[in-house]
């Protein structure tokens, strides 16, 4: 597909993200990007698995159609259209899956690859504005204790609810529009990484 059709069938899923939502009104052409470059969807029939625990994940998951069920110690999660998993692998070096998720109804789910997403979020750091927000979000978002989530979810492949990242994106973007001067003429600051900003766990 060409990037304007995959742009069409692939954005509205990927804006049920916050931080995919606010990359997209901040820079439209790197939501396009992200899109073209780093998007790719698999199909599943029922009982297949997507992932399962102790695996090292390949990239964050959000399901496009079907229904999915996610499996950590004793709790379970259902998800569906617009719902994603292992959104760690972007902003966590090396993440292993904490648990298993498994098709129940027959559907597609697309990949966002965790080293293509870095790899472009990374070039995409010296423009000012958008920079400091990925930077922002990354740092927030492995510092989030998951209040929202029950406790066998907590920093799950599930990590963090669509309330908390929402936030964690609004404080994000209130961030990256205060630069003081010191950090506007720091060459340090121009040339952060987004390693920076990832943490092991």
């Amino acid at each position: 597909m060409t990037a304007e059709l995959l742009t069409e069938v692939y954005m509205p899923v990927l804006c049920q993200h916050p931080f995919w939502c606010a990359i997209t009104d901040l820079d439209e052409k790197l939501g396009i990007k992200v899109v073209s470059e780093c998007v790719t969807e698999y199909f599943f029939s029922g009982g297949r698995h997507l992932f399962e625990r102790g695996a090292k994940a390949a990239g964050m998951y959000m399901v496009r159609s079907g229904m999915f069920e996610y499996m950590c110690g004793p709790e379970t999660a259902e998800l569906k259209y617009g719902n994603w998993a292992s959104e760690a692998a972007i902003w966590v070096d090396d993440w292993v899956h904490r648990g298993t998720m498994v098709c129940k109804k027959p559907g597609g789910v697309l990949e966002l690859t965790a080293p293509k997403v870095c790899e472009l979020l990374i070039r995409t750091l010296e423009s000012c504005k958008v920079g400091r927000f990925i930077k922002a979000y990354a740092g927030l978002f492995v510092r989030n204790d998951c209040k929202g989530s029950p406790k066998a979810l907590k920093c799950s492949d599930l990590w963090g609810d669509h309330e908390s990242l929402h936030r964690i994106s609004c404080c994000a973007s209130q961030m990256c529009k205060t630069v003081l001067p010191d950090e506007a003429e720091s060459p340090e600051r121009k040339h952060c990484k987004l390693e920076d900003a990832r943490i092991a766990l």
